[in-house]
């Protein structure tokens, strides 16, 4: 259980970009046609780097590179548990009813050894300084709406289960027209997770899984100075 604290980039801009789910190509257009700086700038990921779309090893060795960060995801997950069990297990089988299949072209000792070197660098969440506020970025929920207490929560199986699974926040959403959803001890939190055709904001919450391997979704990166720059609504009163 980690979360990863980046300091203000002071040398170039920080970008955050939703599920790629294999999409490599589509990041590298996307990157391009923003400018990307690879010298200065960062880019960091919400996660499900890997399965379903055609490029999953490529997006998954993007962990190799000094100016991407990411966090864990369900998928990669799901991928780890899979190595883990073995070929012909049930968390094998779960992964490949769900993209995972792409592995079964590479050695699994080999592909073992290559996640595990790239663990480390797949922390639960990250907060990223931005002069003198924060955002945070993790998979799909901050377990009780509480990003002060999102260490804690993340030593449960409860709490980590909810940040790498959950969609309680944006069904309630779909639910209910007036609710504004709100976490505490943070200025922004950015999620991926679940796919919408569009980015989503709502409260100090933003939601940027555009359903990259979708025929008709797409890749959504932002910059977090815009981000940080859009109305973010008021707090609800509890």
């Amino acid at each position: 259980m980690s979360i990863l604290a980046l300091a203000t980039n002071e040398s170039g801009r920080d970008y955050v970009v939703g599920d790629l789910h294999g999409g490599y190509d589509a990041l590298m257009r996307s990157l391009e046609e923003i400018g990307f700086d690879h010298n200065a700038d960062r880019l960091i990921s919400v996660g499900d780097l890997v399965d379903r779309g055609p490029d999953s090893m490529g997006c998954f060795c993007l962990l190799d590179e000094p100016w991407f960060y990411a966090c864990l995801g369900n998928h990669e997950q799901m991928m780890m548990e899979a190595l883990s069990a073995g070929l012909g297990s049930a968390e094998a089988l779960l992964w490949f009813r769900n993209g995972g299949d792409w592995s079964l072209d590479y050695d699994w000792q080999e592909l073992t050894r290559g996640v595990l070197q790239r663990r480390a660098r797949l922390p639960d969440a990250i907060e990223v300084c931005v002069g003198s506020r924060r955002v945070g970025v993790i998979h799909a929920e901050v377990p009780g709406h509480d990003w002060s207490r999102l260490a804690q929560s993340l030593e449960t199986e409860e709490g980590r289960h909810e940040a790498l699974w959950s969609r309680a926040t944006i069904s309630r959403l779909s639910r209910e027209p007036g609710y504004v959803p709100w976490v505490d001890g943070i200025d922004r939190v950015i999620v991926g997770h679940t796919p919408l055709e569009e980015p989503l904001s709502a409260g100090n919450l933003m939601y940027i899984d555009t359903g990259a391997f979708l025929e008709r979704g797409y890749l959504t990166v932002v910059r977090l100075e815009e981000v940080l720059a859009r109305e973010s609504g008021h707090r609800p009163r509890r």
